[in-house]
Formats: structure tokens, sequence, C-alpha cells
């Protein structure tokens, strides 16, 4: 058994060592830890101590280095729209239901004002969970994950309108924009004093599965660029950038934001981001969410060694789920997953120290 713990091994890629071995994670949601708990799907929703209960039950059934807090509800966003917007979480999961965007008029939002969201209703529930599973699960890295501004700006317009706003009102998408930036930095930065290890900003709807590569670069990157180093100026913590879907054409743009580490799915070439990444970040990824959900263990297996041989060289790399694990995937091929990134990592690295003995310090 390995001396070191999960958070070692994750805070060892970002020092771009390692310990004795790969460091593996999934992300995934709590459903899947439903069944090894007593703990409701009510309690989870209104009580941090049973969402940390069931982080602490799926840990203990399939150990991963990191575990990942979706910091997003209908009750957040509907609070994230502003004290003058009137709007309550039944607002915002009928509109969602009914896919009617919650600024139906662009001129809604002026009438908007960023709450002070750390004292507000919701967002504490998600500070307390991350305070207690930083202090509960102390062997492992606790990583609250934070929808980026333009995903923000999708879930208050919607992603037809916005995207056709972009061409008829590009002065009230930049406002939008503004504002889904500074929310953005409001609950992220609240939870760099929560005792986690690191911090995701996740963007799916920023994909060129969505948009075009000029799009991104007009409208999506200046933004996270804006957020990124705001929050390196704020915490030594590790800033993570999560982009779902193709993202290969816009490679460069997105090591060239800062983030410390770059997660990627199984749409993006993992030997693409490590030729363009040249080390300048920790590379996360990738295993198929489709494999997790459809393959076998063998299959499993096979890309697991795939991405560790290709990714685990001279660079941090931290072995991943490409995105979030279905939850009606087959527990056993997480565990599977988990099992043999721990046992392929270790041997990997086992025989790279032997090679280089004095490449990676920590081990």
């Amino acid at each position: 058994m390995s001396g070191y713990t999960g958070k070692a091994n994750i805070a060892a890629a970002f020092n771009r060592e390692y310990t004795d071995r790969v460091p593996s994670r999934v992300i995934q949601g709590l459903s899947p830890g439903l069944a090894l708990s007593p703990v409701t799907p009510k309690e989870i929703r209104t009580q941090p101590d049973k969402f940390v209960e069931v982080m602490a039950a799926l840990i203990k059934a399939a150990p991963s280095d990191a575990t990942s807090v979706l910091i997003e509800d209908a009750a957040l966003i509907a609070e994230g729209a502003g004290t003058k917007a009137g709007l309550t979480r039944q607002d915002v999961a009928a509109r969602t239901q009914k896919a009617i965007p919650l600024i139906e008029e662009k001129s809604d939002l002026i009438r908007w004002e960023l709450p002070d969201l750390p004292q507000g209703e919701r967002l504490p529930y998600f500070l307390n969970i991350c305070r207690l599973a930083s202090r509960g699960l102390a062997e492992t890295a606790i990583d609250p994950m934070v929808s980026g501004p333009w995903t923000n700006a999708i879930a208050w317009r919607g992603m037809e309108n916005l995207i056709y706003d972009t061409v008829d009102d590009p002065r009230f998408v930049g406002e939008l924009l503004d504002y889904a930036t500074r929310y953005t930095k409001m609950v992220a930065g609240s939870l760099l004093e929560t005792g986690i290890s690191t911090l995701t900003i996740v963007d799916p709807s920023a994909s060129l599965s969505v948009l075009t590569p000029d799009m991104f670069r007009t409208w999506v990157r200046p933004c996270l660029a804006e957020l990124i180093e705001h929050l390196n100026q704020q915490t030594k913590i590790p800033v993570i950038l999560h982009i779902c879907g193709y993202v290969e054409p816009i490679l460069p743009d997105l090591i060239s934001l800062g983030a410390d580490g770059l997660s990627i799915d199984q749409l993006c070439p993992l030997k693409s981001v490590i030729d363009i990444s040249q080390k300048s970040t920790v590379v996360i990824g990738n295993v198929s969410t489709l494999t997790f959900l459809e393959g076998t263990g063998k299959d499993i297996e096979r890309e697991v060694a795939d991405c560790i041989e290709t990714g685990a060289g001279d660079s941090g790399f931290i072995l991943c789920s490409g995105c979030t694990v279905p939850d009606n995937a087959p527990f056993e091929n997480v565990k599977r997953f988990l099992e043999y990134g721990r046992s392929y990592g270790t041997e990997f690295i086992s025989g790279l120290k032997r090679d280089r003995p004095q490449l990676f310090p920590t081990g």
C-alpha cells in the first residue's frame, strides 16, 4: 500500500512531481453513494453533514485521490439572479423545465443587483459542505466545481437566445457576461477559505460543440482570463479549468489562460494537450464516460493504460474520467478505473524512477 494520501498525490502533480504513482480520480455525482448509505436525496439537498456522509461512503467504496462538489442548483441560480429580480428556486425550476429563460426581456437585466451571496440563503450550504468535507475527509483532495461565466449567462438567458444576442445585441451580451463574471468571482472566491485543495471552473457550454472558435475568443476567453487571473491573485490553491466537448482548435487559448490545471474530456486527444501545453499546465483526463457506461473492465484498463502512457511522462498529469461519470454507469467500472489506475500508475512511475532516479523528488 502507498504511504501517500490522495491529497498528497494531487499536490505532487501540481508541483510537477509524483509520489509513488500517478494520481487518479473520478468525477461523479452523489447518486451512486445513496445506495451505499441510509441518507435520502432530500437530506443531501438540505443538510451539509448528510451530503458529506454520502461523499465518505463513495470514497470508502471506491477510493479516489480527489472528489468533486458541484456548486450549483436552482436555488443558487435564483439567488444569483439578483436581489431585485424577485425569482425563487420554484420559479427557476419551473422555467427550466419549460425551457423559459430567466431573462426574457433584455431590459430586465437593468434591475438585477448582485447580492452578498456568502451571506445569503443558498451559498452557505455549499460552503459548509466544503468545510466539513475538508476536515472530515482529510486524506482526499476536495475539489468544488463552479460554473464559468458563459455557462452562468446561459442559465439565465438560455443558450439559443444568448447565441442570437451575440449578433443582434452584443452590448447586452457584454453586460450580461460582466454580471456573470462578477457572480462567478463571488461564488468561487468564497470557497477559498473552506480548506479545499483545488478549485475547478467548469464552462461546459463554451466548447466548440456549441460555439465557433471566433465566438469563444470574443465572448468566453476574456471572461475566463479575468476570472482565472482574479483567483490566482487571491490564492495559491490550484485553479483548474474544465470545458467539455470538442476544444482541440482552441487548446492554445485555454492553456494561455494561466490555469494550474486543464481538464479535458474524451473528444480532445490527450496527446494534443500534452504536446501543446509543453508542461505549462497539469493535464487532467480523459477516460471516456461512455466507456464507464457501456465498457467492460478490460475496456477500462485499456483506456487507463493509454492515458497514463500518453500523459504521465515528464509533465504533471492526473488520471481522470473525461467528464462526470453517468449516474447509471456500473459502479464496478468506477471501482475498476480507480483500482487499475493505482496499480498501473504505480508500475509506470516505478519504471520512470528506475530509469531516471532524480526526476521526481517526492518519491
